[in-house]
Formats: C-alpha cells, sequence, structure tokens
C-alpha cells in the first residue's frame, strides 16, 4: 500500500499499530511515499517480513522483501498475527506517475498491469 499524501494515511486504519499510525501521520509528504508492506493475517507466531533493499530507476520504485515463514520444527504461539513492515520512501527526482513493484523472494507479487 503506497500513501503519498497525509490524508491517505486514515487508508492504514487498524492494520497498523498506533504508534506507527502516529509515525505515518507526522511524516513529511513533500519529501516522502509511506510503503506499506502485508503478508496477510497468518494463524501463528513465527511469521515476518524483512525488507531486503528498495531502488529507484527513473520514475519505478522496487522494494525486495523475504517473507518469513516458520519451519515445522520451529516454537510458534497459537495467535492470529498479521505480519507488517513500514517504509519511509524519499520521494527524491520522483514526479508525476510513479510504479512500485513489491518484489517478495524473487517473485512480484504486485505490480502494475
Amino acid at each position: 500500500m503506497i500513501i503519498a499524501e497525509a490524508k491517505e494515511t486514515d487508508l492504514l486504519g487498524s492494520m497498523i499499530s498506533p504508534k506507527a499510525q502516529m509515525q505515518v501521520q507526522n511524516m513529511d509528504f513533500s519529501q516522502y511515499f509511506a510503503v506499506a508492506v502485508f503478508q496477510g493475517v497468518k494463524p501463528t507466531s513465527g511469521y515476518d517480513i524483512e525488507i531486503k533493499k528498495v531502488t529507484q530507476i527513473g520514475s519505478a520504485v522496487i522494494v525486495y522483501a523475504h517473507f518469513v515463514i516458520p519451519e515445522p520444527m520451529d516454537t510458534t504461539q497459537q495467535i492470529e498475527t498479521s505480519p507488517y513492515q513500514l517504509l519511509k520512501v524519499s520521494k527524491g527526482d520522483l514526479h508525476g506517475q510513479v510504479e512500485f513493484t513489491l518484489r517478495a523472494d524473487g517473485t512480484a507479487v504486485v505490480s502494475p498491469p
């Protein structure tokens, strides 16, 4: 999810913690985008998202992530979780239509049509 303006922060709703919500609301949106990467609702603990790198090429931003999945022998808690990561990405020289792509573990998970 891309948040490009302060008025869009409400779109995050309860998907992020109140502390993270406040951090996003206080960002300087003239200089930055907020990028939220979600793994979805999971049945146990042990899931996570690792952001490996963010690249900007022309008007394209690519976020490279690794979705952590617990191994069968890992100790986990039987509690519903919803892992996410928030990124603050500089707008730098990006203007007009910006194309965002999320690549998780080498596969384009979300990319423009």
